[in-house]
């Protein structure tokens, strides 16, 4: 297999000036390329296709055999004592992090703010032990960094580290370990995605400051809403990846599920009414329903919403259901509250119709839509439900 890169391969000497050859070189995405060599050490660089790559400073013993190139390979075992901190090995190895900012601290002078994003647990087969990430931080705090930012996981590590599987502020704990360790400021990240767990986290010892980045996709105006004392209003990410890092890793435009908004505000630049005067209808309050509904309100429109059943959320609700997939259960506590504080007028249990909805100057309809049906032949067709009948408890699903 071939990374296509190949000729691009940074050039490392040994203390001879031999050239050193790579000992696997694997490609993890079309971003990053990570270059293993000796055996043990892995680097990580940015791809020539995006940016030139900075010389390496590293000097890493010779090797011998033959270069392999693979696919998202793991790393061989590392002997247990092969970098242990504070050895001439890997302080050679941590030359390249470390002069770099040392070289920009020269560059910017004292006043200038660097943050350094360390790795603080790698998740993958032979990284990075703790006590070679303490020595770490402490180098890269000698060097002139202002702030440590937390980096949790590899892109190819096989534990999620930010998917809405995972707990809200799961890995505070590894930050935690790192304060009183250096002097510098420490930021936690990964899944916090409100103000009270941003709140918690400081509260809790486990970092000095807290960084969030797809809930300012989610909300742009969170932290403005914090200071007004409207966290409720905050549109809450819910961590589902589909419309930011997917996006982003397709090389399309990054946005958000929960706010299509983000990065299309000219697309969604809504004038507002003069007067309320004018009446819509929207019949279905699942998540295209509400979104219409408070943004019909929000533009002035007098609204009123339609729902079938004795609340709001449509398939919100069941995919809340699933195992994982708590965090849809904000998003409806937040339509809910804005469906109220809009006076969106809201009417539940009530099958609306068409006679009714003459009344009204827009009608929308949003009324969801259905499973496709499975068409096949099976023995015994009382074993075969509906995902949807379990999701609502109307039937109970057998052991496998």
């Amino acid at each position: 297999m071939t990374t296509g890169l190949s000729e691009k391969i940074p050039t490392i000497l040994s203390a001879d000036k031999k050239i050193i050859e790579p000992d696997i070189i694997i490609r993890i995405n079309p971003y990053f390329t990570a270059v293993k060599y000796d055996s043990c050490t892995l680097k990580k660089f940015l791809a020539p296709k995006f940016c030139p790559i900075i010389e390496m400073i590293a000097v890493l013993r010779p090797r011998t055999g033959n270069r392999r190139i693979c696919s998202n390979r793991a790393a061989e075992p590392k002997p247990a004592t092969a970098y242990s901190p504070n050895t001439p090995i890997y302080v050679r190895i941590i030359k390249f992090p470390t002069e770099i900012v040392r070289k920009v601290r020269a560059e910017v002078g004292k006043n200038f703010i660097i943050m350094y994003r360390l790795s603080m647990i790698d998740l993958i087969p032979s990284g990075s032990t703790w006590n070679e990430v303490c020595f770490l931080a402490k180098e890269i705090e000698s060097a002139g960094a202002s702030i440590i930012n937390t980096g949790i996981g590899w892109h190819e590590a096989r534990i999620p580290t930010i998917a809405t599987s995972v707990p809200r502020r799961a890995f505070s704990w590894v930050t935690k370990k790192l304060m009183g360790q250096v002097k510098i400021p420490i930021i936690a990240s990964n899944r916090i995605n409100t103000a009270e767990i941003a709140e918690s986290v400081l509260a809790d010892g486990c970092a000095d400051m807290v960084s969030m980045a797809r809930p300012f996709l989610a909300d742009p105006n969170f932290m403005a809403k914090i200071y007004a004392d409207m966290s409720k209003t905050i549109v809450p990410c819910i961590a589902c990846n589909q419309a930011c890092l997917d996006h982003t890793f397709s090389m399309k435009l990054t946005s958000c599920l929960v706010n299509p908004s983000a990065c299309n505000e000219k697309e969604f630049a809504y004038n507002t009414v003069s007067q309320e005067t004018r009446t819509i209808a929207v019949v279905g309050s699942g998540p295209a329903g509400i979104a219409a509904s408070i943004t019909a309100r929000n533009r002035g429109f007098k609204v009123s919403l339609f729902e079938l059943t004795s609340s709001i959320g449509g398939q919100l609700k069941l995919a809340s259901k699933i195992p994982g997939k708590e965090e849809f259960l904000g998003l409806i506590e937040y339509y809910n509250n804005e469906v109220m504080r809009l006076g969106i007028n809201l009417y539940l249990n009530y099958n609306v119709t068409a006679a009714e909805l003459q009344a009204f100057d827009e009608v929308i309809g949003a009324t969801g839509g259905n499973p496709r049906g499975i068409d096949c032949k099976v023995n015994d067709a009382s074993n075969v439900v509906s995902y949807v009948d379990i999701l609502k408890g109307k039937v109970v699903a057998g052991n496998n």
